[in-house]
């Protein structure tokens, strides 16, 4: 399961919806998650990338006024 997650890895460090699919919030989280889950180490390379790319996304996400948002994924 683990090497199927990461061979479906799109070139810019995140996932889609579908192992076609561009990359999105969603797909990325959801998959970073299910390998925390699965055993690998948060200091896996292909984990490294993942989490710079859902921070660079969530800086460039815009919330509603009066919402904050706190994105830590430094302990999962």
């Amino acid at each position: 399961m683990k090497l199927y997650l990461f061979n479906h890895q799109n070139k810019d460090d995140g996932w889609g919806m579908h192992i076609e699919g561009e990359s999105t919030m969603f797909g990325t989280v959801m998959q970073y998650v299910s390998l925390r889950i699965l055993g690998v180490d948060k200091n896996h390379e292909q984990l490294i990338n993942a989490r710079t790319w859902i921070k660079t996304m969530a800086v460039q996400t815009v919330f509603p006024p009066g919402e904050s948002f706190i994105f830590n994924f430094e302990s999962i």
